[in-house]
């Protein structure tokens, strides 16, 4: 194995042991997608198969063709899911079962590890159970949390209550029904009673619940939403015409799948300061959608439709706070400089350097 192949299977075992929680004599699916693709480097499946077996697991690698959505999601992929004591899906078709009612028994485990340097960077090594605190530490904080507001340089000013619990439409936070590796995000909180100004920036993309044709518009400069009650109120942009493209986007995809096209469900950001993308957002940005979300740099919103929605809005370097307390500044994730996350990253074995943002997630 060469260096990069042998620190990326480092890195499986810690999505198989630390996210999996896999015990010996357990049994394993892999879930690649078809070789050739390109959005997952076909060199992951056989090395994260190899490190469960080499953990004792029993393994069997399917590579399915994807469908364009959750409710064509493969009934023999279903079952084989139901059978197994742990999937990994190296395939964008965990992120399509995210929301689904999937059996109770087994652990899912979605990997967001697109190709080698991803594993083999501390991406994909640094220990799992250390931003698996770190999320549970926040989701606490946001849970007791009556208010937030959103604030970004190109004009971003949102703010909204909390019913109690935090919530999606006065119920707990949005739940997955995959995990996610490495630990990414929170879950989703409700913008049912957000208003104000949301400037987005870059593209609109899908939200990878289903795919359909044109999703990715380009955005040359700023649109700015007004919003009121969770619910797109008007478009600005500085040219007319990019705002009436902006307008059809949401409309057609809409239509496309009989949902509210005004409708703003939800928001979350990233919580992975390791997150990074080593290529250019604008070359495929359905590909650096799947990743970057999970950096603190980047705030996106579920628009089109519920739980989570179609569209996917982006906002970069955003200051959010809970209860006036900032726990991202401009990007960068400052509730984990708290005194006491420098502890808890040394009680799990972790350099202390990963708890500092990267910047290089494809934008310069």
């Amino acid at each position: 194995m060469s260096p990069i192949e042998d620190r990326a299977r480092e890195g499986a075992c810690n999505l198989l042991a630390g996210a999996a929680g896999l015990r010996r004599g357990e049994t394993v699916l892999v879930v690649a997608e078809p070789p050739g693709g390109g959005f997952y480097d076909d060199r992951l499946a056989p090395i994260v198969a190899d490190a469960a077996a080499a953990l004792g697991g029993q393994v069997r690698v399917i590579a399915p063709p994807l469908p364009t959505g959750p409710d064509a999601f493969p009934a023999d992929v279903a079952d084989a899911v139901a059978s197994a004591d742990c999937t990994v899906f190296l395939s964008r078709l965990g992120s399509r079962a995210r929301f689904l009612a999937l059996p109770r028994q087994g652990r899912r485990i979605m990997s967001y590890t697109l190709d080698l340097a991803h594993l083999a960077e501390s991406f994909g090594r640094a220990p799992y159970g250390l931003f698996a605190e770190v999320h549970d530490r926040l989701v606490a904080r946001i849970l007791a949390a009556r208010r937030f507001t959103i604030h970004c340089a190109n004009g971003t000013a949102l703010e909204a209550g909390l019913p109690a619990g935090g919530g999606t439409d006065g119920g707990p936070l949005t739940q997955f029904a995959v995990s996610n590796f490495p630990m990414m995000i929170f879950p989703p909180v409700t913008a049912a009673a957000m208003s104000g100004r949301l400037a987005l920036t870059l593209s609109l993309i899908s939200t990878g619940i289903h795919a359909y044709e044109d999703s990715v518009l380009e955005l040359p400069e700023p649109v700015i939403f007004d919003v009121e009650k969770g619910r797109i109120t008007g478009i600005v942009a500085g040219d007319p015409a990019l705002a009436r493209r902006v307008e059809a986007h949401l409309d057609r995809v809409g239509h496309r799948f009989s949902c509210d096209a005004r409708r703003i469900d939800s928001w979350h950001t990233g919580l992975n300061p390791t997150t990074f993308y080593p290529g250019n957002a604008r070359a495929d940005m359905e590909r650096w959608g799947n990743i970057v979300f999970g950096s603190p740099r980047y705030t996106h919103f579920h628009m089109v439709g519920a739980n989570p929605g179609e569209v996917c809005g982006q906002l970069f370097d955003a200051t959010i706070a809970f209860d006036d307390e900032v726990f991202w500044d401009c990007g960068r994730f400052v509730f984990l400089d708290q005194p006491d996350m420098r502890d808890l990253a040394a009680r799990h074995g972790a350099d202390p350097a990963v708890l500092q943002t990267r910047t290089d997630i494809g934008l310069d």
